[in-house]
């Protein structure tokens, strides 16, 4: 055989080894736990979510009574090499983060590693190293020292909000500080509002401050201890604190798209760490779910005390790292450049998770997402016996 004919021979066994590349729309969804009619209604409820709001990848996990009775994987995980998305595959869950952070805080609390009075800034306070003495306002002194943990948890710090001018978090000036430097800048450049404990105002930084005390308290890096006080104990294996670069995506990682760039300067999303920084797989965070819902099956990692506190909102809807509302279901969404994500507890045994790569900026969209995982549950007659978990 001459050299142009083993050339051509080769060309054509590496042609029948590479699948072609499939147009997004072409992807087949992969759903387990349901009847075939079932399966073919989730596909469509599935398909149109995600073609209404050009979504590259969509992930479903929902359980019942502690068994994993659903799994459905809609799209792709990166676009550009026809990757499907499964179950294995971990998305950026930006602010369902906080659910994860507030039960590491709890955790630590029934082991009297801390209090939830204690204060942050105030004499003996966790963070009282990184009180800056520049610090000269009196009033901003007297502020700051009072903030406790309990504040932080409910969004109640009396500011560093995410309104324009008060986000520490991305602010310019800030990027690229390191944690500690981090939180001397905020003290020092912008100001608290409202007196602690009195207003309810969102915060990543907030949330930044409480992943500060789990290290000082635990003498562990954050991602660390969460992972040995809640993330193990339940088997979420696949948790872990993500990278702001394609390039350092872990192996089953999505490749996230926007029309902002969800791998630039402002995403460094290992800093996000307490407030936004996790990956993870649908099924992973329905495994934590269940594990702090209240409900028998399975045992809950946190004593009832503490997932009452965590559930009972002191102003508005929000409790400790949960939403709330008048139907005893707990919830938190999560958004920002090229994912968005919904975590949910629900009052009749089930507990859901769906992740998305991307963000849409479309009208009706965060109504939207929020209600995919409730049509679902309606498409389903019964459910079996199984539990997906076990498979």
């Amino acid at each position: 055989m001459n050299n142009l004919s083993r050339r051509k021979l080769l060309a054509l066994s590496c042609a029948t080894l590479v699948p072609p590349v499939r147009r997004t729309q072409d992807v087949q969804p992969t759903i387990q736990g349901v009847s075939h009619a079932e399966e073919a209604a989730i596909a469509k409820l599935g398909e149109d979510f995600r073609r209404k709001f050009n979504l590259p990848g969509v992930s479903l996990a929902m359980s019942f009574r502690g068994k994993l009775k659903l799994t459905a994987c809609f799209g792709y995980a990166d676009k550009e090499r026809a990757i499907p998305v499964q179950t294995k595959h971990q998305f950026r869950i930006a602010s369902v983060s906080k659910p994860i952070t507030a039960v590491a805080v709890l955790k630590l609390a029934e082991q009297k590693k801390l209090s939830l009075d204690d204060t942050v800034f105030g004499q003996g306070g966790h963070l009282r190293q990184l009180f800056t003495t520049k610090l000269k306002d009196p009033t901003q002194r007297a502020l700051a020292e009072s903030i406790t943990i309990r504040h932080l948890l409910e969004h109640s710090g009396g500011g560093w909000t995410n309104q324009r001018g008060e986000v520490p978090m991305f602010a310019p000036p800030a990027l690229g500080m390191s944690h500690p430097r981090l939180i001397e800048w905020t003290l020092e450049n912008i100001a608290l509002r409202t007196k602690p404990g009195t207003t309810y105002a969102y915060s990543n930084f907030g949330y930044c401050l409480l992943g500060r005390v789990i290290e000082k308290v635990t003498g562990q890096p954050y991602e660390q201890a969460v992972t040995a006080l809640v993330l193990k104990p339940v088997k979420a294996n696949a948790t872990h604190i993500g990278k702001h670069t394609r390039a350092g995506r872990r192996a089953n990682e999505v490749v996230y798209y926007d029309k902002y760039d969800p791998y630039g300067k402002n995403m460094d999303v290992s800093r996000m760490d307490s407030h936004g920084g996790w990956i993870s797989t649908a099924t992973d965070l329905v495994r934590f779910a269940q594990s702090v819902d209240g409900f028998p099956t399975p045992p809950d990692i946190l004593n009832r005390n503490s997932i009452n506190a965590m559930t009972t909102p002191s102003r508005g809807s929000y409790a400790f790292g949960w939403n709330t509302n008048a139907s005893n279901n707990w919830w938190h969404t999560g958004s920002f450049n090229g994912g968005s994500s919904i975590l949910a507890r629900i009052h009749d045994g089930h507990c859901w998770a769906v992740l998305v790569n991307t963000r849409s900026y479309e009208n009706g969209y965060a109504a939207a997402l929020d209600r995919f995982p409730w049509t679902v549950k309606q498409a389903v007659q019964t459910w079996g016996n199984q539990d997906l978990f076990q498979l």
